[in-house]
């Protein structure tokens, strides 16, 4: 069995990511967070992996470009 904390880890980092990019749509979200053919059987290590990427990059911009 998949370990249940896993859940409210990736809410809280989707949702940290979401916050940095509130003018997009939850499945904009996802797409262009995980840009698989088939999110089916991507694990949730790596999807949780690449979002945290995803985190540090738009913190990063944010800090350079002055956004808010």
């Amino acid at each position: 069995m998949r370990d249940p904390k896993r859940i409210d880890e990736m809410c809280e980092q989707l949702k940290k990511l979401w916050k940095l990019q509130p003018d997009i749509r939850l499945g904009q979200l996802v797409c262009n967070t995980l840009p698989q053919k088939n999110l089916f059987y991507l694990e949730d290590d790596k999807a949780l992996e690449i979002i945290n990427k995803k985190i540090e990059e738009a913190e990063k911009w944010r800090a350079e470009s002055g956004a808010e």
